[in-house]
């Protein structure tokens, strides 16, 4: 996948991070709980993108996992609130989890496709002593 291909998920993933980072700002301290959960969207969303850009794909489909899964569970929470702030990071986050699942096939295919003939066998060999 090239980096154009990346695009909407990179956009979806600053988006989000910079949804997640304005609504933790703007809340009251009877919510610091809420707005942690935000700040750690917020920055694993930034390291996904850093990694995405700098390193490349070899291991962003771990981290992307793991950005979509937290970026989830922000969702979430911020839609049980009516607040516009929280409502807008709610939808961005959503965003993130789309992209991801968008894209998450086609990793999983082309690290699956990488794997050696012999490694496959030796999968399956594994799988049948275990008698599945």
């Amino acid at each position: 996948m090239t980096y154009h291909q990346y695009q909407s998920f990179l956009d979806a993933i600053n988006h989000c991070a910079l949804e997640c980072q304005a609504s933790a700002e703007t809340q009251s301290t009877d919510l610091i709980e809420y707005a942690s959960l935000c700040r750690d969207c917020a920055d694993l969303c930034w390291i996904c993108a850093a990694t995405l850009m700098n390193r490349g794909p070899r291991f962003v489909a771990l981290i992307a996992q793991a950005c979509a899964d937290l970026a989830d569970v922000c969702a979430r929470e911020c839609e049980k609130y009516l607040d516009d702030r929280l409502q807008k990071c709610a939808i961005a986050c959503e965003q993130v989890v789309f992209e991801y699942r968008q894209i998450a096939g086609f990793l999983f295919l082309q690290e699956k496709s990488k794997v050696s003939p012999s490694r496959q066998n030796s999968s399956r060999c594994f799988a049948a002593a275990l008698g599945n």
